[in-house]
């Protein structure tokens, strides 16, 4: 089978020539994976995803999120890049959390082809909340630190990986996903609500809940009337 680089709408069944391939989220939006609009993306949509998402595949001791992974980073960072920092796995709200070896698969199989959906959305995410883009190298260098300190935390039966940085001097406690959810939000808030920074409404109480099924009915429990 021959693999193109190319994105050609047509190609994707199920979707239409105009917006291409989309995902439901869960607050309601439909978001275009090869169209990806700022007008789409709140905070709330990727604190709630990330939340959910565990990093490393889930090859870890305890669950642990995206979500908490960028906080970290966001504080591993100079103050002025927090906001890019908090932000820089923001796309995996739409994506996921494809491993880098995946990555390093996808693109030996075909070129480019996630790289550039991904660096779609960076760019409709950056445009959202005019954070910096392309990534400056600190970026790189904090999400190696908190690499390195996941890595001696959540996976202390992992064999040595080259190049990386010492880690951090304190350790990492997995946060449950409502907990890092609210974190991530609380981070957002602290960074954008400094002087000079403007303001952004977020929400910080419990995620939108399912309502409940209703009970069965027991016929027998019924009152005939008449």
């Amino acid at each position: 089978m021959e693999m193109t680089k190319d994105l050609e709408v047509g190609q994707f069944a199920g979707t239409n020539e105009e917006t291409g391939p989309s995902i439901q989220l869960y607050d309601g939006t439909r978001f275009y994976l090869l169209h990806p609009r700022p007008e789409d993306i709140n905070i709330e949509q990727i604190a709630h995803a990330t939340s959910k998402l565990c990093r490393f595949t889930g090859h870890v001791s305890a669950f642990y999120s995206v979500a908490q992974h960028c906080v970290i980073v966001s504080r591993l960072v100079p103050s002025e890049l927090a906001l890019t920092g908090l932000l820089h796995d923001a796309t995996e709200a739409y994506i996921g959390d494809v491993s880098k070896p995946l990555k390093l698969a996808l693109d030996m199989l075909a070129p480019d082809v996630l790289t550039g959906i991904e660096e779609r959305i960076h760019e409709a995410i950056a445009a959202k909340f005019e954070h910096a883009w392309p990534f400056p190298p600190e970026i790189k260098q904090a999400d190696n630190i908190a690499l390195a300190t996941e890595k001696r935390d959540l996976m202390p039966g992992s064999s040595k990986w080259k190049d990386m940085p010492t880690p951090a001097k304190w350790p990492i406690i997995p946060l449950e996903p409502e907990a890092a959810r609210i974190a991530f939000l609380a981070r957002f808030a602290e960074i954008v609500l400094r002087p000079g920074q403007g303001s952004m409404p977020i929400q910080l109480q419990p995620a939108p809940q399912p309502e409940p099924e209703p009970e069965p009915v027991n016929a027998e429990d019924w009152t005939v009337v008449g």
